[in-house]
């Protein structure tokens, strides 16, 4: 269930900045880079991205969904019990676009056309696909990347602690007809 993305309404936490984006070009292919809340994984994703695909793709969206998780919610409820949902949500969006900052930052250092979206949600793979369905109708040559996490020697406990998100943003996207491809990152014994 979403709470609100950039693209439903203008909110008090929305930032307006030179960062806010560029216009794009529904004619030219879109990447949409998927970032996540692993801090290692997404500017690796990021380079392998680089090196492999910048030439294909002028223009670049990064889309990050901050999760609404027990941590959120524990965090909005004041001394007296009361939940604060709205105000704690609008924080956690600002800083799930602050982690963006340094993506559109290096992506306008290549020369693309940059932008982002951010939406809050306590369902990734679900709000992803939503999202998806406008960004596919607005640029029909889109094409959505996003990193996993992949061990060369994998421990029984590497599922438990990684859940593979990434596969099921994957299997979300393929069933809506989206094209996707998974930029790698191997994790050396």
């Amino acid at each position: 269930m979403p709470i609100r993305s950039d693209e439903d309404s203008e909110s008090p936490t929305r930032e307006a900045s030179e960062h806010e984006g560029d216009a794009f070009d529904p004619d030219l292919p879109l990447a949409v880079f998927l970032v996540g809340g692993k801090e290692a994984l997404g500017p690796l994703a990021f380079d392998r991205f680089v090196s492999l695909y910048v030439r294909e793709f002028p223009q670049i969206l990064f889309l990050s969904i901050g999760i609404m998780d027990q941590s959120v919610v524990d965090g909005g409820v004041d001394g007296s019990g009361n939940f604060e949902g709205t105000r704690e949500a609008q924080r956690l969006r600002k800083r799930t676009r602050e982690n963006l900052r340094l993506y559109l930052e290096g992506a306008r250092k290549l020369g693309l056309k940059v932008s982002c979206r951010v939406s809050v949600s306590v369902d990734t793979a679900e709000e992803i696909a939503r999202l998806s369905d406008g960004l596919s109708a607005a640029y029909p040559k889109a094409v959505y990347f996003l990193g996993k996490l992949v061990f060369q020697k994998p421990r029984w406990f590497h599922w438990w602690l990684h859940r593979s998100t990434s596969d099921t943003i994957r299997k979300k996207l393929e069933e809506r007809g989206r094209p996707v491809t998974v930029l790698p990152v191997v994790v050396p014994p």
